[in-house]
């Protein structure tokens, strides 16, 4: 077999990838199949609540949403995308947000008041009434408006200027949530599993880059699989081990 890969990269990790992701993909089969989001504005707001916590509390706070205002959760399709009559906007959830302002929302719709960083962060649920702004500043409504994002450098940018954002990790997160099947999220679960198995610093441009030369060597026997899917088994893996690099639970202090 001819490995594709990166100018830069080693065709012994490409090789010692691919030994790692089969059996992971042999076992995904056996897996139940969750399908997206309804909304745009619930990938939104899973991006912003999954930096730094357990997924759990995470899908509390999308199920809060949903429950206060009688959202549905997730798409009966995952193969095309709902009517706009049938999904929340962003601009309801700023909308939403304004009418009762951040501190309040916080507590009383999501009930969660984790904050963006322990130290001079802010609300989440701040972060996403000022990155939901940005988004319908630029004409981004719905999951259908998913390509003004793409086309429009400027979004990103402005995405990264609000506190805790700065990376560019939830950014691409969000776009995954939103159905971008070539981003993977290289938080530091992902960064583990890849330094663990190449034995080596791995940046986030390297994870990137790994994991979309990893699923187009494995198309030959898998040939629906993504470098999103390759993220998610190795993000399941990691997740059955948290004493191994899951971060804490948030202190009560700063949530």
């Amino acid at each position: 077999m001819i490995l594709t890969r990166s100018s830069h990269s080693d065709p012994s990790e490409a090789k010692t990838l691919m030994e790692a992701l089969i059996p992971l993909l042999q076992l995904a089969g056996h897996e139940q199949k969750v399908n997206p989001y309804q909304s745009i504005t619930l990938c939104l707001i899973d991006a912003i609540f999954s930096i730094n916590v357990r997924y759990e509390g995470v899908k509390n706070v999308v199920r809060n949403y949903c429950e206060t205002y009688r959202l549905q959760e997730r798409r009966v399709s995952a193969a095309r995308l709902p009517p706009l009559a049938d999904q929340d906007s962003i601009a309801k959830l700023v909308l939403r947000i304004q009418k009762r302002g951040s501190e309040a929302f916080a507590s009383e719709v999501l009930q969660n008041r984790c904050r963006t960083s322990p130290t001079n962060g802010i609300l989440k649920a701040e972060a996403v009434f000022r990155l939901a702004k940005i988004l319908k500043r630029h004409g981004v409504n719905y999951l259908q408006d998913v390509p003004v994002i793409l086309k429009n450098e400027l979004i990103e940018a402005e995405f990264r200027t609000v506190p805790g954002q700065r990376s560019g990790i939830s950014f691409k997160y969000f776009l995954m949530e939103t159905g971008r099947e070539e981003l993977v999220k290289p938080d530091r679960m992902l960064l583990d599993w890849l330094e663990r198995t190449l034995n080596r610093r791995v940046s986030a441009p390297q994870a990137q880059s790994l994991l979309k030369d990893a699923a187009a060597n494995l198309r030959s026997k898998f040939p629906k699989v993504t470098p999103r899917q390759l993220d998610l088994l190795i993000w399941n893996l990691e997740r059955k081990h948290p004493s191994r690099n899951s971060p804490p639970e948030p202190a009560k202090s700063r949530c």
